[in-house]
């Protein structure tokens, strides 16, 4: 492994994890910079909850799991994706707008829920919402988000 070091040179804009220039410096007895303690032991706790949860395969699987939940969810109400679900990931998806709904308008009835969604990147914020489930979301979470879905576009047509 310490060939791979030896034979490239870091091209990294960022400091902190440049794997690079700590080899560099390590060969003289340093190191490059203060160490961001606090996101050391952020990474070191965040790297043990993967290992505990079944490792990366297991949470992909996880985010892919409340992904389909939501989609299937979201179709028999009538609110289509943005893509053919072959090419979705496993930890977000982006549906077309529901009739009667503006971004803005969907954005804020599920924030005053507690929920936050995403637009769609450059012109598509007009057409579409996003929603990711990575991160500590539960089960409960997926049920009151999709109880909330359902309210705001079974409970009125149009905006």
């Amino acid at each position: 492994r310490k060939t791979q070091f030896e034979k490239r040179t870091s091209n990294s804009d960022g400091l902190y994890l440049d794997l690079f220039r700590y080899h560099a410096a390590q060969t003289d007895g340093f190191s490059p910079y203060t160490p961001a303690v606090h996101a050391c032991f952020a990474l070191q706790e965040a790297l043990q909850e993967l290992a505990d949860q079944g490792g990366w395969r297991a949470r992909r699987q996880r985010y892919r799991q409340l992904s389909e939940q939501i989609r299937d969810k979201l179709a028999a109400l009538g609110i289509a994706t943005f893509l053919d679900a072959a090419v979705y990931s496993s930890m977000i998806s982006s549906f077309k707008l529901p009739k009667g709904w503006d971004y803005p308008g969907i954005h804020d009835a599920l924030r005053s829920r507690g929920f936050v969604i995403y637009a769609g990147q450059g012109g598509l914020y007009r057409e579409m919402f996003r929603i990711c489930t990575m991160g500590d979301i539960q089960d409960e979470d997926i049920a009151r988000l999709l109880a909330s879905m359902e309210e705001l576009i079974c409970g009125r047509a149009t905006r």
